[in-house]
């Protein structure tokens, strides 16, 4: 037993884990009480072990471990989290790899993570991996689709289903647009409510929208506003919208597109297969109609265009009509993506929220941390109409990247409303995490609100078991009750190896890691200083009558050296990884670290991993690091791999 504990604290990373591995098998509570060591380890695939060996007896808090390493900068802190995500219960860790999926650059990362879910096949688990391919673009978006195909075929050939995959898969794509379009009615059926007439007139458009489009209901649903609607120049507008749409026309009887006669019979014609021969009428005459006409051509172009069509929707989204320009944003978000993005950051900061937040769900899809920072702002607003708008952009992007943003925006919304929404939400995406963290803020509800989670829980629990065959509504209190009571138990004995202690000391090992490579770097400069005073006045210094070039030379090449040598270089610090070629100047064995600077003058610390051979002073070494931080015109990194 002794042997084991003292292979604790062995150089070698491998001898380490398989010390772990005897002592999880035989002696567990003797590991539990080295944890600390082993989670401050220097070396990330001991790190990522001792998280593991922690699900035994604190779950929770390892999976906060396993969360924080899959979304580290170091990309070998999350390929080691990776490798031991797939002995943590899979139901738990599931959102954290799916949001992981959609925000992962690296394509071997992104593959390693696809296995842990075709290890786990499961029909809802598709309908979240589809969801999440939606949620983003490119290789990514073929990569995740990979790994969709791969879980619909192991659902097959373990039987689980009995449809082949292509079947499963056009399943789920009807699902998710039929939630979505769920999510598009109720949200705008909502607005038709509002006491502004202009946000009544945008939301009735909106509808108008998808009867054009044949979809069932809403019709009705229009016509009864209609009935309703108190403001006749609203009402107007919106019927004369709707009923741009429906006019009888002989194609033959169609020239041109300069008067609004004809453009009527061309919406009322358009479809599909005519789409090119009408569009090329209706475009030179986008920009001269008004906002309605402009909207229609717009939903035209976003249904059948491509993306030669871009440059006209371009033009509009410099429109002065909001609705205009955030059907121009939809409008490019699906043919021309790449046209789009420059425009983003400057509509983000538009006046107009529903601009704001079409702008908002198109930035996901290139940075989806930026996006979703500016919707949980958006959630906080004093503002019920922002945050409803937030709220439904929120939820026509992946559950699993927004659930962390929704959960805590329940608890604090005071709008019965909207927290309905929000409770619809979760019901269409149920699991046993939502019960659980739910549950954990009901039993601390003291106000009027508890009866109102506790009928929304009864539904949720009512929602789970129809989806588990052989369990009951009442198995899922129980089970929140004990994984609660789990939690209270082990919130005592946490203190100790909790991970925001642990990450402040890995912060406060490494400031002081520098400091001593500083002192290094400091001694090892100030002993070269002297020696090259003596070479040179005792061996080198050159007679007085050799100095006699040119004046204007010798200040030119001395001016070129001083600019050359003293160029101020870019100080961001890039998120990804980058390669980089130098010579070592300097080497700490003791600290492994060493200093490398590139021919321009760039200055990097470099901090090896244990398994890294440190390269000898004076050598030229090409390698490629992970940035951390940039101080004193030295940019501080962590080597990766050595070419």
């Amino acid at each position: 037993m002794n042997d084991l504990v003292a292979n604790l604290k062995s150089n070698e990373p491998s001898v380490v884990c398989a010390a772990i591995e005897s002592l999880e098998a035989v002696e567990p509570d003797v590991l539990k009480a080295n944890i600390v060591s082993l989670l401050l380890n220097n070396n990330v695939w001991i790190r990522s072990r001792a998280a593991r060996s922690m699900c035994r007896w604190d779950r929770t808090e390892a999976i906060r471990y396993l969360a924080a390493m899959l979304f580290s900068k170091n990309i070998l802190e999350r390929e080691a989290a990776l490798n031991h995500s797939l002995f943590f219960p899979f139901k738990q860790i599931e959102a954290i790899l799916l949001k992981f999926l959609t925000v992962e650059q690296e394509p071997d990362l992104i593959n390693k993570a696809g296995l842990v879910f075709m290890a786990n096949p499961d029909s809802a688990t598709a309908f979240r991996l589809y969801e999440a391919q939606q949620a983003t673009r490119n290789l990514r978006s073929d990569m995740i689709n990979g790994i969709l195909m791969g879980v619909l075929n192991s659902l097959y050939q373990a039987r689980l289903v009995s449809e082949v995959p292509l079947v499963q898969l056009k399943k789920i794509v009807n699902e998710y647009k039929n939630r979505k379009l769920k999510l598009y009615i109720n949200h705008y059926s909502e607005l038709l409510n509002s006491e502004e007439s202009e946000i009544r007139l945008k939301a009735a458009i909106k509808l108008c929208d998808l009867i054009r489009q044949k979809v069932a209901n809403v019709e009705v649903l229009i016509n009864d506003y209609l009935k309703s609607e108190k403001d006749e120049s609203i009402a107007s507008k919106v019927r004369l919208y709707l009923d741009s749409g429906s006019i009888k026309v002989n194609e033959e009887e169609i020239k041109d597109a300069k008067n609004a006669e004809n453009r009527k019979k061309i919406y009322a014609l358009i479809n599909k297969d005519n789409y090119s021969k009408y569009i090329s009428l209706l475009l030179p005459e986008l920009k001269n109609v008004d906002f309605t006409e402009q909207l229609t051509i717009i939903h035209f172009i976003e249904e059948f265009g491509e993306k030669q069509d871009s440059s006209y929707v371009l033009k509009c989204l410099e429109s002065s009509n909001s609705d205009v320009q955030q059907a121009a944003i939809d409008c490019l978000l699906k043919i021309d993506q790449d046209a789009l993005q420059p425009y983003l950051p400057n509509l983000i900061k538009s006046s107009s929220d529903q601009v704001k937040l079409s702008a908002i769900k198109a930035f996901a899809i290139f940075d989806k941390s930026e996006a979703l920072t500016l919707l949980t702002q958006m959630m906080t607003s004093f503002r019920v109409i922002q945050r409803k708008n937030a709220l439904f952009c929120l939820a026509n992007l992946d559950f699993a990247s927004v659930s962390d943003i929704l959960l805590p925006a329940l608890k604090q919304e005071k709008d019965k409303g909207l927290r309905n929404e929000m409770f619809n939400l979760f019901l269409d995406n149920a699991n046993e995490e939502i019960f659980c963290e739910i549950y954990y803020y009901y039993v601390t509800i003291n106000s009027q609100e508890k009866y109102e989670f506790k009928v929304f829980l009864d539904k949720l629990s009512a929602k789970l078991a129809s989806l588990n065959d052989g369990k009951k509504a009442n198995n899922f209190w129980n089970m929140a009750e004990a994984r609660l009571a789990e939690e209270y138990s082990n919130a005592a004995q946490r203190e100790a190896y909790r991970l925001e202690k642990i990450q402040t000391l890995l912060k406060q090992d490494e400031r002081k890691e520098k400091i001593e490579l500083v002192k290094f770097t400091f001694f090892a400069h100030g002993i070269g200083f002297i020696f090259s005073l003596l070479i040179w006045f005792g061996f080198m210094a050159p007679n007085a009558w050799f100095i006699k070039e040119k004046k204007s030379d010798v200040t030119q090449n001395i001016s070129e050296k001083v600019n050359s040598s003293f160029n101020k270089f870019d100080d961001t610090i890039p998120s990804d990884p980058i390669s980089i070629k130098g010579v070592i100047v300097e080497v700490s064995i003791k600290h492994r670290q060493a200093m490398l600077i590139e021919k321009n003058g760039k200055k990097y610390l470099l901090i090896f991993n244990e398994e890294e051979t440190i390269p000898q002073e004076g050598s030229e070494v090409s390698l490629q690091v992970l940035v951390e931080d940039y101080q004193d015109s030295v940019f501080t990194a962590e080597v990766l791999s050595i070419f």
